[in-house]
């Protein structure tokens, strides 16, 4: 599974994905920031975009990227294109990312990200008369939980740390191949449940598999191991809808069309197709079973060719 690295950078994507329009091709977005002083560039084809709403997730990217002694980083960038879920993403901990850094931006990052052997140009940019305590302009106010004191915050934040200087690149799968195709129905409890596999090598538990999933008037969908795209939420109020919008079968291919939030779920692009390496009685089985595994759903997906 992903971390909330992941996620955030998702979220900063999407925000300039619906910004750039239906034309845009190639997107890239650079974050430069020393304590509270940052700035964001947007680019889309070459020509400079603007988008709202990227403080915050660029201020949580850098939170989550702090280590102890180390500080965080001082630019991201990252690289979108508008015909995929993925992206690259490049931070540096250490370049100047300003040609002038601000004084106060410097005594914050210092304060709240300290490092134990901080860049030449910072320990430079310090002002040389310190206030006795940090301004409230001098930290971000999302850098810390409420109620927990400054020295305090980082210790309760638990995640996995994306790196601080690096590379991080997502390339979501367009597809897989299924060998095998099995519809189980449970009669025991709880009954009702009905499961349909797409599986690539039968009966090897560690190899990718696409499940269907139903129960009652809900369904869902798996793709093992790597995620579950499940739209339910305890509140209704925050519930995505359903995990698949069209299911077409075209001779040998099984092409699914999902949501953005279940193919993020699923670690997929959007679309994405299911090579059927089937004998012809495997064919008719998964012809029947997945309208049979869906039929009582309360928002089935469209069935193209069923």
């Amino acid at each position: 599974m992903k971390g909330e690295a992941h996620g955030v950078r998702l979220h900063i994507a999407d925000l300039v994905r619906a910004a750039a329009g239906p034309d845009a091709s190639r997107m890239t977005v650079r974050r430069a920031q020393v304590g509270a002083v940052g700035e964001t560039t947007v680019t889309c084809d070459g020509r400079p975009l603007a988008v709202d709403g990227l403080d915050e997730p660029f201020e949580r990217l850098r939170e989550m990227s702090y280590r102890e002694g180390e500080g965080t980083w001082f630019t991201c960038e990252l690289e979108l294109s508008a015909d995929s879920r993925g992206y690259v993403c490049r931070t540096d901990g250490e370049e100047m990312p300003f040609a002038q850094v601000d004084p106060l931006g410097a005594l914050g990052e210092m304060t709240v990200f300290h490092r134990h052997e901080p860049p030449g140009w910072l320990v430079a940019a310090l002002p040389t008369a310190a206030p006795l305590s940090p301004p409230a302009s001098v930290v971000s106010s999302r850098l810390r939980p409420p109620g927990i004191p400054l020295a305090d915050w980082r210790t309760v934040l638990t995640h996995h740390q994306p790196p601080i200087t690096g590379e991080v690149s997502y390339t979501p799968a367009t597809g897989m191949t299924a060998r095998a195709v099995r519809l189980d129905e449970q009669a025991e409890p709880p009954p009702g449940l009905r499961y349909l596999y797409l599986e690539t090598r039968p009966g090897d538990p560690e190899e990718e598999r696409l499940v269907v999933v139903a129960f009652g008037d809900e369904y869902w969908l798996v793709r093992h191991p790597f995620g579950i795209a499940d739209g339910a939420r305890l509140d209704p109020d925050e519930a995505l809808g359903e995990p698949v919008r069209s299911l077409t079968l075209d001779k040998a291919t099984l092409r699914l069309e999902l949501p953005a939030w279940a193919a993020d779920d699923l670690q997929t692009e959007t679309v994405f197709e299911v090579a059927l390496d089937l004998d012809a009685a495997q064919m008719a089985t998964l012809r029947a079973a997945v309208p049979q595994v869906l039929s009582q759903a309360a928002d089935p997906p469209e069935l193209i060719g069923f």
